[in-house]
């Protein structure tokens, strides 16, 4: 009898939350369609991969009956893949765990590039076993664990809505013209934060998550941490510029010529994470940042692509975050189920940039767990 190499399979967190209803539906055509999905899947050698955002997208949801169905269904599964944990635990990894195993390559071999960190990971970052070792250690604190999900749900809205907005439009100056500006007056930064939030508002209402009840409140949240960060700065008599950037982690050895304020945020974003990354590792900082690059990792080149190459789209919804974290299982998972959006933001950066194209593998669309049956269907034909 041939053997079937397993092919380790993500999919969307809709199609698992599809899956979870049909299979303890009182519908039982829905049943048995959900079941003849599950036989046909396992038997084309698919094993379904898994990692913490999966769990913190599906178990988040507020209704109580709705949650209880998907840890069932987590629970029923002979043998699920999941991404493995940096700290030598059984939960499913998240981006961070991802991070840190490529972190770690890139640290020790500083000529490689993402595709070959890629293959050097790879190997190690699967385990695997039943869904119900699986979801444990989420049901093990699970109370905890909800509010935790809910109060990042609530975080990653407002994180989406402010960072795609355009409210002070200098994303596209240059660091080096913004080198030598000064601190404002007490009284004038006062009135250049109220016109930023009143701007910032406005813009969050029209296009923001449209799940956000309080545009106003979240901006003065924001411009608050905003007012903390440049006062502690002023009272240590750091320049402006300096205040943003040395605060995390970049200095003016990594600002060229041609840099734009948009792309210093996004390497202060991403020191942020490497920083934390770099709590488990323990190499000397100073070298670390410098040898692992965004686009030296895959879950970083991934991050860097979606952004650099996202459509423009009406709404930012906060969803869109946990959607880039689930893409960075592209260049692991033998196929990765997204949304549409996402799909297409993909598309969009495979054609433009070859080093993403090289590192990532098969990347699919499907409304639904039917869609991809139909396609399994028909490759056993």
């Amino acid at each position: 009898m041939p053997l079937i190499r397993p092919r380790f399979i993500a999919l969307d967190s809709s199609q698992l939350g599809g899956l979870a209803a049909d299979m303890r539906s009182r519908d039982e055509r829905r049943r048995e369609a959900a079941m003849a999905f599950m036989n046909l899947f396992s038997a084309s050698g698919g094993v379904i991969l898994l990692c913490w955002h999966h769990f913190e997208e599906l178990l988040r949801y507020r209704d109580e009956a709705a949650v209880a169905e998907r840890v069932a269904f987590f629970r029923s599964l002979p043998v699920v893949a999941w991404i493995a944990s940096a700290v030598a635990d059984n939960t499913p990894g998240a981006i961070t765990d991802i991070l840190t195993f490529e972190a770690a390559e890139a640290f020790k071999a500083p000529d490689m590039d993402a595709a070959a960190i890629r293959d050097r990971v790879a190997p190690g970052l699967f385990r695997c076993g039943t869904g119900h070792e699986a979801i444990q250690p989420f049901m093990d604190h699970f109370g905890k664990l909800q509010i935790a999900f809910w109060q990042s749900e609530e975080r990653s809205r407002a994180i989406v809505s402010i960072a795609g907005s355009n409210y002070i439009d200098v994303g596209k100056t240059r660091v080096i013209d913004w080198r030598n500006g000064r601190w404002r007056s007490k009284e004038d930064a006062e009135r250049r934060l109220a016109s930023m939030g009143a701007i910032l508002t406005e813009d969050i209402q029209k296009h923001g998550d449209k799940r956000i009840d309080d545009p106003a409140y979240v901006v003065a949240q924001f411009l608050d941490g905003v007012r903390l960060q440049a006062e502690a700065a002023q009272a240590r008599d750091i320049q402006a510029c300096d205040a943003v950037m040395l605060a995390e982690g970049v200095d003016w050895s990594d600002i060229e010529p041609e840099t734009t304020i948009d792309e210093m945020t996004n390497l202060a974003s991403f020191r942020r994470r490497l920083r934390l990354v770099n709590d488990k590792l323990g190499f000397p900082w100073a070298e670390f940042k410098r040898r692992v690059g965004e686009r030296r990792v895959p879950s970083g080149l991934v991050q860097w692509a979606l952004r650099r190459y996202a459509q423009d789209l009406p709404e930012r919804k906060g969803s869109e975050l946990i959607d880039r974290y689930l893409a960075c299982l592209a260049p692991y998972a033998d196929i990765t189920y997204v949304d549409k959006r996402t799909h297409e933001n993909i598309k969009r950066a495979r054609q433009s940039s070859p080093e993403f194209a090289a590192v990532i593998r098969r990347i699919e669309k499907a409304r639904g767990y039917e869609a991809i049956e139909r396609e399994l269907s028909a490759t056993r034909r």
